[in-house]
């Protein structure tokens, strides 16, 4: 992977953005040579404006993706309106927290 162009994981608030922080350099050994890029939403209503933005910045950005699972549907929309494709797509629940995830390319 071409460690200049970061990968974007857009995260619902500074709490996600604050627990990545700790999380990532814990997981980063298994995807070496990568750099991200934590983009904190201000709320999962932004994700259409982040991706807009990204896309006319960092054209075929990689994009990553959290949101608590009841919020899926808001970045779906998001998605699909800037006409991105994603390859993956997990939503997860546990006692502590719920969260989707997306993969896509800036369009």
């Amino acid at each position: 992977m071409d460690t200049g162009t970061p990968v974007h994981v857009l995260l619902e608030g500074p709490s996600d953005v604050a627990a990545l922080e700790v999380l990532l350099p814990r997981c980063a050994p298994a995807v070496p040579g990568t750099a991200y890029r934590l983009v904190d939403l201000g709320g999962v209503t932004n994700t259409a404006r982040a991706l807009r933005e990204l896309a006319e910045a960092a054209p075929g950005s990689r994009v990553v993706g959290l949101c608590d699972a009841g919020e899926a549907r808001v970045v779906v929309r998001a998605l699909r309106g800037r006409g991105c494709r994603w390859s993956t797509w997990t939503t997860c629940r546990s006692t502590a927290s719920s969260c989707a995830v997306a993969t896509s390319r800036t369009s």
